[in-house]
């Protein structure tokens, strides 16, 4: 869950972990990337598993639409 992955992200150890909207945009980046891997990949599996990559990141509150 989102409370976990926060939590998770402090391994510098400093005690500052990503916040919520830190963690968002970052999941939007990673599906940014991967979006454009799967246009451009050459192969049908390297494009299937961009896909499905987007599928599990693009969920919960890093669906809902930034607009």
């Amino acid at each position: 869950d989102l409370t976990s992955a926060l939590a998770a992200s402090d391994t510098s150890g400093s005690g500052v972990s990503m916040s919520a909207g830190d963690f968002v945009r970052w999941c939007r980046q990673v599906l940014d990337l991967a979006d454009q891997v799967r246009n451009a990949a050459p192969s049908p599996s390297l494009r299937a598993t961009a896909k499905r990559a987007i599928n599990d990141v693009r969920r919960g509150v890093v669906a809902v639409d930034a607009g």
